[in-house]
């Protein structure tokens, strides 16, 4: 008895699946490559911004930021960026998409959901300013 075909069925079987699993690797890896650029550009970009003395407006800042975040990443897809002005605070909120055509992958990176969400919150001042703002014309540079 000859068996000429089974060595071929099982190779189909075994190529999908190795090929599926390295696309879920890949995939995985640009996910964690874009979270974290997402992080670092969007605190890096709200810090100089907030330290600015002239403050640019918030719809001119979250439009250049949605532009900007958009070239760094490879996978993920910015939306819409938003502000929340708080007290003390701002609230910055990112909204984007997994352009993923692999549907058990992309309900793995996202949960399930189409549109997921940054949020990072920062103060408006430097807590230095107060400390320097609190020791101006007391005579700080006789006390040497």
């Amino acid at each position: 008895m000859r068996r000429s075909g089974s060595f071929t069925l099982e190779a189909v079987f075994v190529v999908s699946i190795s090929v599926y699993v390295l696309f879920a690797i890949i995939f995985g890896g640009f996910y964690a490559h874009d979270s974290l650029v997402m992080e670092s550009a969007v605190n890096e970009m709200a810090a100089a911004w907030l330290s600015e003395a002239d403050g640019v407006k918030n719809a001119a800042w979250s439009g250049q930021v949605q532009r900007d975040i958009g070239q760094k990443l490879w996978l993920m897809d910015v939306t819409s960026v938003s502000i929340k002005n708080k007290w003390q605070s701002k609230e910055i909120r990112v909204k984007y998409t997994l352009p993923i055509s692999f549907g058990l992958v992309k309900r793995i990176l996202s949960d399930g959901k189409s549109v997921l969400v940054y949020e990072t919150e920062r103060e408006n001042r430097i807590p230095a300013e107060y400390i320097w703002e609190f020791g101006k014309g007391e005579g700080d540079e006789n006390e040497k």
